[in-house]
């Protein structure tokens, strides 16, 4: 409803692009976060570690993913 008024207007290509790198940039700092601090807990909290780590490498790999399935879908030309 608010498109109808021109209040706001529709993303321009550039505006999806930095959304798309900055939820990317996201996937990877938080993923990083989470590895960072899997590796480095105490060997007591073993189990909770282990499942930081996993969780990191699953936002990296989520990440990475984004970026290719943008560029199956945009082309590879650039």
């Amino acid at each position: 409803m608010l498109l109808a008024f021109g209040i706001l207007k529709r993303p321009t290509a550039a505006e999806w692009n930095v959304l798309f790198w900055a939820i990317f940039l996201l996937f990877v700092g938080f993923g990083a976060v989470c590895l960072y601090y899997g590796y480095r807990a105490p060997a007591e909290k073993a189990e909770e570690a282990a499942r930081l780590i996993r969780g990191g490498y699953t936002f990296i790999a989520a990440g990475i993913v984004m970026v290719v399935i943008r560029r199956f879908f945009t082309g590879f030309s650039g």
